[in-house]
């Protein structure tokens, strides 16, 4: 009798590891030949839905609860973290359930819908290129990264030159694809933040050498730079005429 086992348990353990038949509803008897199993419930590190407020269908992870010898009650306040953002906040036990299959499969669901649209867009976005009729005045190789600075859904984000196409254009890698045909107005150069970075000089006498950061000057758009070799002596170049390697 599954009611007289559970009465059984430690004090305070009741509400936490109730014995229930597999894959049923709570009852207080069991098949001979059905298995036990613990029934889940809501406790640290537990993954949860938030059903009411401004993140109702949010999913998160509990991080604490109050610790009591009876069941929880509907207003005992819990602590969460958003799996979306990581951002911490407090509900009452009320507002939560336990996340279940059926949730893994609906986000599983979003996500091929998000990537679906996510590369519609891109397809759409590059049908709509023409190619650059302006020769390329920068030294570019493969392995410099660059801003995309066109609108649409690759604007101001950070991609790898994977290929030099022609004179006039040259190819980026997304993390969905790649983006060809970018002419070098459509991108702008990124400077790195850490000192002993490597860059590459885009412009200038030195366009086409590999260097190191020394200093950046983000007031005046400047970098100051050093050169394989040498040990002292530096360089002054603009934000323009280097980029992150």
């Amino acid at each position: 009798d599954l009611f007289e086992r559970n009465k059984k348990l430690e004090k305070g353990q009741t509400h936490r590891g109730e014995l229930v038949a597999a894959g049923d509803k709570p009852r207080n008897y069991v098949g001979v030949t059905e298995k036990l199993v613990r029934r889940k419930v809501i406790e640290p590190t537990a993954k949860v839905v938030i059903t009411a407020g401004p993140h109702a269908e949010q999913p998160a992870i509990v991080i604490s609860m109050p610790v009591t010898d009876s069941a929880p009650r509907k207003d005992d306040k819990v602590t969460l973290q958003l799996i979306s953002s990581g951002a911490s906040l407090t509900l009452p036990y009320g507002a939560l359930r336990l996340y279940t299959h059926t949730d893994a499969e609906r986000e599983d669901a979003k996500r091929k819908r998000d990537q679906d649209l996510l590369e519609e867009e891109q397809q759409r976005s590059l049908r709509k290129r023409k190619r650059p009729t302006a020769p390329l005045t920068w030294v570019i190789q493969p392995g410099i990264v660059v801003r995309y600075v066109k609108d649409g859904i690759h604007y101001n984000k950070k991609y790898k030159v994977v290929d030099i196409t022609s004179p006039y254009d040259f190819t980026l890698q997304t993390p969905t694809g790649v983006i060809e045909g970018v002419g070098e107005d459509e991108v702008e150069t990124v400077i790195p933040r850490e000192n002993g970075a490597p860059m590459l000089v885009l412009a200038g006498k030195k366009k086409g050498m590999e260097a190191v950061l020394v200093k950046r000057d983000k007031d005046k758009e400047k970098v100051t730079v050093r050169f394989p070799g040498s040990l002292t002596k530096t360089y002054a170049f603009t934000y323009y005429e280097v980029c992150s390697l």
